[in-house]
């Protein structure tokens, strides 16, 4: 499987009411990554989707990267060093 290359990054700051600016989601209308980066804390990540799905993904490992498309990256974030890439 090849392995996928991103031409943005951009540090991401958890919040309710930012959404990302970027490559626009045909769906919503705004931007989306392709994937997340989680640098350190090992907490959790809650974010909205590009379907405009609520979720949280649970005790993240530092360093991990998960390939999921997102709209925001919600406050209710304790993970740290997050990242979108796409």
């Amino acid at each position: 499987m090849p392995i996928p290359t991103y031409m943005n990054a951009f540090a991401v700051t958890p919040s309710d009411s930012t959404t990302f600016t970027g490559i626009p989601n045909a769906t919503t209308g705004a931007a989306i990554t392709r994937q997340i980066y989680v640098g350190s804390n090992g907490g959790n990540l809650s974010v909205l989707t590009a379907g405009n799905q609520s979720v949280t993904f649970n005790t993240v490992p530092n360093g991990t990267l998960l390939p999921i498309a997102v709209i925001k990256v919600l406050a209710a974030t304790t993970s740290t060093g997050v990242v979108g890439l796409y």
